[in-house]
């Protein structure tokens, strides 16, 4: 598969630490989702109905999480310059990853 869609021919096992990331990326997203739940108990035009504020809840929060999610993959990103294909492939490999864990996380 990684080589399929990605092109590349190594995947090493440091690859597996993506997982550790991607669930401390989503504990922060369930933080500041939770957050802005309780953010929006103190506004009483969005109280009017569940998905009225899950809306605004939704608007907040999906803000803050692309941001975090987006330095993130940057950083990973950056790894691509890397002489070590060890160190190449974990950045770029977890910078798909994590992408796709905010478009998980969103829809």
């Amino acid at each position: 598969f990684y080589y399929i869609v990605y092109g590349f021919k190594y995947f090493d096992g440091l690859n597996a630490m993506t997982v550790l990331i991607v669930a401390a990326i989503g504990a922060d997203d369930i933080f500041v989702f939770m957050d802005q739940y309780k953010l929006s108990s103190y506004n009483p035009e969005v109280c009017v109905d569940l998905k009225t504020r899950m809306n605004w809840v939704y608007s907040r929060a999906s803000w803050a999480m692309f941001i975090t999610s987006a330095t993130t993959c940057a950083a990973f990103i950056c790894t691509a310059v890397s002489p070590l294909p060890q160190i190449q492939s974990f950045g770029i490999f977890s910078a798909f990853v994590i992408a796709a864990d905010y478009l998980l996380v969103i829809t």
